[in-house]
């Protein structure tokens, strides 16, 4: 009875030593997943900053768009004045062919008027005559 009382007692020991083993195994197994889960939650935050930084990306992009928009509205503006600028040269243009063309009319109205003087001194020249 002794033998078998032995070998059951060896046969639980080496059954506990399985267990004992097994379990080690499976705690070293939990402590790998466990590992791979704070790898998983740090690829995870690493792709919640990617995409942070995509946001930001787009922000900066329509800061650029506005940015621009306003650029071109400052060139605009300052457009504006050189219109106005243009506007009154050109004005100033008609003017000046205002007064020549005045000026002709009066040279033309004085060509007629010496044109009637000749006539009346040849008139009177040939009344002379």
């Amino acid at each position: 009875m002794k033998v078998e009382v032995v070998q059951v007692g060896m046969v639980q020991s080496e059954v506990v030593q399985v267990a004992l083993a097994q379990a080690e195994e499976a705690q070293e197994e939990v402590e790998q997943l466990a590992e791979a889960q704070v790898e998983v939650v740090q690829a995870e935050k690493v792709q919640v900053e990617v995409v942070q930084a995509e946001k930001v990306q787009v922000e900066v992009v329509q800061a650029e768009e506005v940015l621009l928009e306003v650029e071109v509205e400052v060139v605009q503006a300052e457009e504006e004045p050189l219109e106005v600028l243009l506007e009154g040269v050109l004005a100033e243009d008609l003017l000046v062919e205002v007064v020549q063309a005045e000026q002709v009319q009066v040279e033309v109205a004085q060509a007629e008027e010496a044109q009637v003087e000749m006539v009346q001194v040849e008139e009177v020249q040939e009344v002379e005559v």
